[in-house]
């Protein structure tokens, strides 16, 4: 292979990941101007082969258009470029675009995530951090019938605690419930997660559960021995333990849902005003006052106490689930929703400028980055956004906004 396309390929990676120097940048202008299209391609391709998948598989999600910009930002820092070598840049975006945009969510997944560097070439990574917020941890809460309360992060790895009729055992990070007298009426388990905090447990009948941020799950200690009830605000994923004749019911103020052994999500905020169920494996029924659904795999059925059920076809049903898998995946979502999810995970209060909560974005970043790294990727995606306190703004969509920088 012709060693421009290594030398191009090599220079684009430190480009992409923040670290590269004034005389490399300048260098890397040189090669892009004097090379062809096939070269240019080959080595967004041999980056490409190089990059790791991320864990969950899923596809990358920006688009042609963020891989235009890309090049137009790459190319707009030589001054004395000509023109012909920007146009012929600009032509080969498009053969690129798949390339960069993997590259791109692998950038902002895989980027450093334990320091931010104070100055960076690349204007895509300009910012000046002066605080910051960090990512969700480890935490909830819970409640007893009787009012006593744990903070379950307090229970480390290879501890146990007895709380009323169970015993609660953390087994590698993960929570696990154990009866500890059979038979009995059960008593009310109340577990919530706060702004900032989530949760993985395994409940008394055996099923696991993933608690997301600012969520609470209600049921029986005895889980299991009798009815399979709970009761959801928030959002869960549920992997439910095939108990014989037994059926397992998740209650929210817009549904229920009724299985006997599945993978599934579950989103009900209360300001959704409604429940999303993401079916992975197996089957339930969906149930509101007006009708019952059967959801089967790959199928997303919303119910609200007002409307009839509605079912679609998810192509990529693992997308819904991304959060339990540690990332943050916006597919064409509104800032709106996107500013309620930011919420809760780094518990600050987000303000969207005028006419903005409707705009929709696409993008894909890890979940357990500080909040500067997300606000890079909205910088990158075409929001300034400024942070005061734990107040994080956006402000008027621009075409790109490589031209500013981000102060917080």
């Amino acid at each position: 292979m012709d060693n421009n396309i290594y030398r191009i390929s090599y220079f684009l990676q430190k480009y992409l990941d923040g670290d590269i120097s004034k005389e490399e940048l300048s260098l890397l202008h040189h090669l892009l101007e004097e090379s062809g299209e096939e070269e240019i391609q080959a080595a967004f391709k041999l980056i490409w082969d190089n990059t790791p998948l991320s864990n969950d598989h899923t596809a990358p999600l920006f688009s042609d258009r963020e891989a235009h910009v890309l090049l137009q930002d790459i190319m707009a820092q030589v001054p004395t470029a000509p023109r012909k070598a920007k146009r012929k840049m600009m032509a080969t975006y498009a053969l690129a675009a798949g390339a960069v945009g993997t590259l791109l969510a692998f950038a902002w997944i895989y980027m450093d995530r334990q320091t931010v560097p104070t100055e960076r070439t690349a204007s895509i990574a300009s910012q000046k951090v002066e605080h910051d917020v960090d990512p969700a941890q480890e935490e909830a809460i819970l409640t007893l019938e009787g009012g006593e309360t744990l903070s379950l992060q307090d229970i480390k790895a290879g501890n146990s605690i007895q709380m009323g009729d169970v015993r609660l055992v953390n087994t590698n990070g993960e929570l696990s419930y154990e009866p500890l007298r059979e038979g009995e009426p059960g008593t009310q388990h109340i577990v919530t997660t706060p702004k900032g905090g989530q949760i993985n447990i395994r409940l008394p009948d055996g099923t696991k559960v993933w608690l997301n941020a600012d969520s609470r799950i209600a049921f029986l200690s005895n889980l299991g021995t009798q009815d399979r009830e709970v009761t959801v605000s928030g959002e869960a994923y549920f992997e439910v333990a095939k108990l014989a004749d037994k059926r397992f019911i998740v209650k929210s103020t817009s549904g229920e849902i009724e299985v006997l052994g599945t993978k599934f999500n579950v989103r009900a905020y209360p300001e959704d005003k409604s429940m999303q169920t993401a079916l992975v494996e197996g089957s339930l029924a969906m149930k509101n006052h007006t009708e019952r659904v059967v959801l089967k795999p790959n199928q997303v059925g919303i119910a609200s106490t007002s409307q009839r059920i509605i079912v679609s076809e998810h192509e990529h049903i693992l997308d819904i689930i991304a959060w339990k898998n540690g990332l943050f995946l916006f597919e064409n979502t509104t800032l709106a929703d996107v500013g309620r999810q930011l919420g809760r995970w780094y518990n600050i209060q987000v303000q969207l400028g005028e006419g903005l909560s409707t705009q929709r974005i696409t993008g894909k970043i890890a979940r357990d980055v500080k909040l500067s790294q997300v606000m890079k990727m909205l910088h990158f995606l075409g929001l300034k956004t400024k942070l005061n306190d734990n107040n994080l703004m956006m402000i008027q969509k621009k075409e790109h906004a490589y031209e500013e920088t981000i102060k917080m």
